[in-house]
């Protein structure tokens, strides 16, 4: 994923004790897009969230095998679904976003 436009900010979450630097940007397609950067290690991961179809794309191994990941469900808690709505999964289930 390539951003084609930055928008303002970036924030520190930390997810399962690692500590990522998320930058939002423009994405082609999907409502919102990401970019999660680990301080540790230097991995950087992109997601797309889309609420309205309730699919998400990330590009790290674990979301290539189980269509799932830790950056998805943070990203989507904390984004898509405000930090005291329900979980990820306990309403509808997320979905793999197909690029077009």
């Amino acid at each position: 994923m390539q951003p084609t436009e930055k928008l303002n900010g970036t924030l520190t979450i930390d997810i399962r004790g690692k500590k990522y630097l998320v930058t939002e940007f423009k994405p082609d397609f999907g409502e919102r897009a990401f970019y999660l950067l680990n301080l540790k290690n230097g991995n950087r991961y992109g997601v797309l969230l889309d609420k309205d179809t309730r699919k998400v794309l990330c590009e790290c191994r674990s979301f290539e095998r189980w269509n799932t990941c830790r950056h998805v469900v943070a990203l989507m808690e904390m984004f898509i679904f405000g930090e005291h709505d329900a979980r990820v999964g306990t309403e509808a289930p997320v979905q793999p976003l197909s690029e077009p």
